[in-house]
């Protein structure tokens, strides 16, 4: 089961020249007291083939499950804002277009 608090939301970024992608989790509550959103898990739709998920700036590895379309992973201790660095295997299809 996926469960996202309601108060986060993503950004994905596609930084194909670099065979990843880059997507933003920022808590966007405009309540107080602030609080942290906590431990929840993200489900991201993909037709890439995942070989890495790593938290940034850090670079810190994050434990994920890749099926073909669906990439899943958890986020630990959100407080406000946190990144992810998600990367992908580039298909010969792509490569042999960028030549």
């Amino acid at each position: 089961m996926i469960s996202v608090p309601e108060c986060v939301q993503f950004t994905l970024f596609n930084d194909c020249n670099n065979s990843r992608l880059l997507l933003n989790a920022v808590n966007v509550q405009e309540t107080e007291p602030f609080f942290k959103a906590g431990d929840f898990t993200v489900s991201v739709k993909t037709d890439k083939t995942i070989s890495a998920v790593r938290l940034l700036p850090s670079r810190e590895e994050v434990a994920f499950t890749f099926v073909p379309g669906e990439l899943v992973f958890k986020v630990s201790d959100m407080d406000l804002f946190k990144m992810f660095e998600i990367d992908f295997k580039r298909t010969v299809e792509a490569a042999q277009a960028r030549s």
